[in-house]
């Protein structure tokens, strides 16, 4: 269960049929499955069960990863050489996370960065974030690739420097599990992100993730320019978080505990 929009007490509050529904709902639930930590003591209050399954590393994803070649020490320096290219995948309706990443990014000096934003953005709303960016000094940083297929994709992330998914400080954030860290996580490439939520709950700054620990678009910029300047760094962090992901997310692992708690109920 994700905490939007099924929740009236975060979307459309005023909504009497969002509010009827629930109710039925929660009255004949026998227990609820949800995504963080955040949502489990939500649901406290019900004296129903509760089992958390976060997001989960697909065998499919799994299996792509393991194919992939590894990424040394002498790599990750010659990397050095190429533009850094950053990877945005957040959807439209999280635009305050990339006004925050756009923020972040116009504070670092050395802007030899490129920014990917990947999904369908209308030509309208690409435009009006195009001139934000301009407004912010960042004109021909960011690319919009629109959207793409699994394959396109994971050759996107194989050739990026890393994957920018920060969560703020509201409920809404904190009741996340952004599915999509997983799959490049399992990459070997790592993550800038903050320390909310369940980001927080599974994994370590500088050993398996790069967290920012102020939520700001300061210390956000100071984290990404850390791991733009130093390649090795963000090399042993991607492949730290990569065994983490696979040791902790493990499809297979979660279904098991997942039939254990629906036997008991």
């Amino acid at each position: 269960m994700e905490y939007y929009p099924s929740l009236p007490t975060f979307h459309d509050k005023k909504s009497l049929l969002k509010r009827l529904s629930w109710k039925i709902t929660s009255k004949y639930a026998n227990a609820y499955i949800v995504i963080s930590k955040f949502l489990k003591e939500k649901f406290a209050t019900t004296n129903k069960k509760i089992f958390i399954l976060p997001a989960i590393l697909s065998v499919t994803d799994h299996d792509l990863n393991n194919n992939r070649l590894p990424i040394n020490k002498e790599t990750a320096a010659n990397n050095k050489e190429i533009s850094p290219k950053l990877i945005y995948t957040s959807s439209l309706a999280y635009s305050d996370l990339l006004q925050f990443c756009i923020k972040a990014l116009s504070k670092i000096n050395d802007k030899t960065f490129t920014l990917t934003i990947t999904g369908n953005y209308p030509e309208n709303i690409k435009e009006t974030w195009l001139e934000t960016a301009k407004n912010y000094g960042l004109d021909g940083k960011i690319i919009f690739c629109g959207f793409l297929s699994a394959t396109e994709l994971h050759r996107l992330q194989l050739n990026s420097t890393a994957l920018l998914i920060p969560l703020l400080n509201s409920e809404r954030h904190c009741a996340r599990f952004p599915q999509k860290v997983l799959g490049y996580m399992a990459l070997g490439k790592p993550i800038i992100t903050t320390h909310v939520g369940e980001m927080a709950e599974y994994f370590i700054d500088g050993k398996t993730a790069i967290m920012d620990a102020t939520v700001t678009p300061d210390g956000l910029s100071k984290k990404i320019a850390s791991i733009l300047e130093n390649p090795e760094l963000a090399n042993e962090i991607g492949q730290n978080g990569s065994i983490v992901v696979k040791d902790t997310f493990s499809e297979v692992n979660w279904g098991i505990k997942l039939k254990k708690f629906l036997n008991r109920i």
